[in-house]
């Protein structure tokens, strides 16, 4: 994602969570640390207390989507809206994980001790992750 793309997506989520029922001014967020916002499919999903929470673009009252022990952390809606593919921390290590962006059960994808990291969708709708994994080296003769 460009600079500049990020930056209006940081711009909307601060809109958004101003309009948000505590808030003391329109210019003011209400306490919190928001991380990692994506966008699509009318709303936008974001990191906040260590759990997934959504709002719609349109703003409102954020919906936690995640209540699991463990973090969740660099959300990505797929380009339809329907699902989101996420990182968490629930058995030790960073997976991948993917889940209705409504809620729900996360299904695990990754099962590597190594870090892994949700970076996105394809156009195929598959995941895109990275990883610290290394290709098998055959052994010399």
């Amino acid at each position: 994602m460009q600079i500049a793309a990020k930056g209006s997506l940081i711009a909307a989520l601060t809109v958004l969570l101003a309009r948000t029922p505590g808030a003391v001014a329109a210019d003011t967020l209400p306490d919190g640390f928001y991380r990692y916002p994506t966008i699509g499919g009318g709303a936008i999903v974001f990191t906040a207390e260590d759990d997934l929470w959504k709002v719609p673009v349109t703003g409102g009252v954020a919906l936690r989507l995640t209540a699991h022990e463990g973090e969740e952390r660099f959300p990505k809606l797929s380009p339809d809206g329907r699902l989101l593919a996420f990182t968490a921390q629930y058995e030790g290590n960073d997976d991948v994980y993917v889940m209705s962006a409504a809620g729900g059960e996360p299904v695990r994808l990754t099962f590597h001790p190594a870090a892994d990291q949700a970076l996105g969708w394809s156009p195929e709708g598959q995941v895109l992750f990275r990883s610290r994994r290394r290709p098998a080296r055959r052994a010399a003769p």
